[in-house]
C-alpha cells in the first residue's frame, strides 16, 4: 500500500487528461480488452524528463487528439492504489514541492505515480 503522504514526493511516470468540450467528453478506446470489456482511456502518456505532470498531459493530448487543453481547478485529489483494485478511492491532500504544477484530480499509484 502506498502511503498518501508520500505521493506528492513520488516520481511522476505518466500524465493525462479527461477532457470536456462543450459538455461532451471525448475519449480513446484501447486496443486490448480489459476483463472482457472495451477499455476506455484518458488521453495521455509517458512524461519526458524535463516535463511537469501538467506539461506532459498538455503535450500528450495535443499529440493524440490535436486538442489544446487548459486545467480546471479541482477541489479534491483522489488516490487509486493499483495494489488494492477493489478499494474505494481515497481523498488525499496534494501539496508541497512536486513535479506537478497544477493540482491533479486523480492519482493512480502502482509503485510510480500517474497523474490524471
Amino acid at each position: 500500500m502506498i502511503n498518501p503522504v508520500d505521493i506528492p514526493k513520488a516520481k511522476i511516470n505518466t500524465a493525462g487528461a479527461y477532457i470536456v468540450i462543450n459538455g461532451l467528453y471525448p475519449f480513446a478506446i484501447g486496443i486490448k480488452p480489459n476483463h472482457g470489456r472495451i477499455p476506455i482511456v484518458r488521453f495521455g502518456g509517458h512524461r519526458q524528463a524535463y516535463e511537469t505532470g501538467w506539461q506532459c498531459a498538455q503535450r500528450e493530448v495535443y499529440e493524440e487528439a490535436n486538442i489544446r487543453i487548459r486545467p480546471l481547478a479541482t477541489r479534491t485529489t483522489y488516490l487509486a492504489d493499483k495494489a488494492q483494485p477493489e478499494a474505494a478511492l481515497t481523498q488525499i491532500r496534494w501539496g508541497g514541492p512536486t513535479y506537478q504544477d497544477h493540482t491533479p484530480m486523480l492519482v493512480v499509484a502502482d509503485g510510480v505515480v500517474n497523474i490524471v
